[in-house]
């Protein structure tokens, strides 16, 4: 893909683009900016790999000869997609009581 002849919006739109359609990056924490066709790519990616790959593409695919990275590594991303998954697989917590009904007598003070 060639930016060539394409305004700062353009590219802005065709880099945000490039990132979603490859969907091995998250971009929900990522900010394009560009000024004088010079784009600024910040915020956080939850990993070593992920922001690898965020490279390469900027580097192979979209081949972009110049851009400014200023994307880090944030950890507790991967920890909170990490929940959302686990939220995702059917795991229910009642967020309205401090009580776990787990069924059964374990710590039951009766006498049997």
């Amino acid at each position: 893909m060639s930016l060539k002849g394409l305004s700062d919006e353009e590219i802005i739109e065709s880099l945000y683009e490039s990132l979603e359609d490859d969907s091995r990056v998250t971009t929900d924490y990522i900010k394009i900016e560009c000024s004088d066709r010079l784009p600024t790519i910040s915020g956080r990616i939850k990993s070593d790999e992920e922001l690898q790959i965020l490279e390469d593409i900027l580097n192979d695919l979209i081949d972009l000869p110049e851009f400014e990275n200023n994307v880090w590594v944030d950890d507790t991303l991967a920890f909170a997609d990490h929940q959302e998954q686990e939220d995702d697989d059917g795991v229910e917590f009642d967020k309205n009581t401090d009580e776990m009904d787990s069924g059964d007598d374990f710590g039951n003070d009766e006498e049997v």
